[in-house]
């Protein structure tokens, strides 16, 4: 996994952290432009190996008072599937420090189970991908981003990574995967244009977890479905800020 750091804008010693977990095949580059007043933020990308080292996160743990979760598309499983060992065990000191520390868990268009005919991307296609990498990746990116003006845009950002390297990154995600969410989520954001991850098997996913994290609440103060008029890559828009996901969390 590959970490880049933006900086706030204030340029001051931050103490709140939006740690990013971004989609596959990505890496910093489409997101350079999301550098925030009030909150420092680590882009994780790259999952072709998916061990971290907990000294990683301990420097995390005694650098920021607050960190928030923000994971888009593949990021989603990625962050519970990383963080597991985290959170998994409460004699940990550093499950104990993560617990106390961590604020909002916002996902973007993904599932903790994205490899699913009925909660993620169907099986078939999701093996279709592999299999006609790499010469559909610009198939895919058009896909992603919805429409030719929005793909433009991400042209000009895109990640500096071969579609080979992209491939072999799929392929990695696809033997890892497991079923795995120890992570406490805040809100669900899905794009009704979502051409990559059907928003229809994202929203049973997330009214089946709301259902069960919250099964005597009418009205759930503590996880939000948040429906959107956007595409699967929903960062095209001039001035969006991660931190505007954070209205409406408790």
């Amino acid at each position: 996994m590959n970490f880049y750091t933006i900086h706030n804008t204030n340029r001051q010693n931050c103490k709140k952290l939006i740690l990013f977990f971004a989609g596959w095949g990505m890496d910093e580059q489409p997101f350079l432009n999301l550098a925030e007043a009030e909150y420092d933020i680590i882009i994780i990308s790259n999952y072709s190996n998916l061990n971290i080292q907990t000294t990683i996160i301990d420097s995390l743990l005694n650098e920021y008072n607050e960190i928030n979760i923000v994971a888009w598309s593949m990021g989603v499983w990625v962050a519970g599937h990383v963080l597991n060992s985290y959170l998994s065990s409460s004699t940990k000191t550093g499950n104990i420090k993560l617990n106390s520390k961590l604020n909002l868990c916002i996902a973007i268009n993904g599932t903790p189970m994205p490899i699913s005919d009925e909660y993620g991307i169907p099986t078939a296609i999701f093996n279709g991908t592999i299999d006609t990498l790499p010469q559909s990746i610009e198939k895919f990116n058009l896909r992603m981003c919805g429409s030719k003006t929005v793909y433009s845009q991400f042209k000009s950002v895109e990640p500096k990574r071969t579609a080979e390297d992209k491939k072999e990154e799929l392929i990695a995600l696809k033997e890892s995967f497991t079923i795995c969410n120890t992570l406490k989520w805040t809100k669900a954001v899905v794009a009704k244009n979502d051409r990559i991850f059907p928003p229809e098997n994202q929203l049973r996913y997330w009214r089946e977890y709301l259902k069960k994290e919250y099964p005597q609440a009418e009205k759930p103060t503590h996880f939000a479905i948040d429906e959107i008029d956007a595409p699967h890559y929903v960062f095209y828009s001039d001035g969006f800020k991660l931190s505007q996901l954070f209205a409406g969390c408790c």
